[in-house]
């Protein structure tokens, strides 16, 4: 196989890969979006913005929604608020902002 081939196969497995994961979360914020609004769903959003904010490293964010667990009630205008000033990549935000108005 020369080096072109090899690359060929390498970028197409890359690309299988993604849209194998891609689907995989795709399917998990339905489920999400799908719940009836309750804390169970409200815990749901939170654990992926708490998720995102640890995959990006954006302590800020991280700290805001943490907040959000030690509260009698979510608050999710607050924690969409908190995703609006995140530095989580825009596809993660719409997604999570997605979440929230789905709740």
């Amino acid at each position: 196989m020369g080096h072109n081939e090899t690359e060929k196969t390498l970028a197409s497995l890359l690309a299988d890969l993604r849209a194998e994961y891609q689907n995989k979360v795709d399917n998990k914020l339905a489920r999400i979006k799908n719940l009836p609004s309750d804390l169970v769903k409200a815990r749901s959003i939170a654990g992926f913005i708490l998720g995102s904010s640890r995959h990006h490293k954006d302590s800020d964010l991280e700290v805001a929604v943490k907040r959000q667990f030690m509260m009698d009630k979510f608050d999710l205008q607050s924690l969409s608020k908190a995703v609006d000033n995140s530095r989580i990549p825009a596809d993660v935000a719409r997604r999570a902002k997605e979440l929230i108005s789905s709740y």
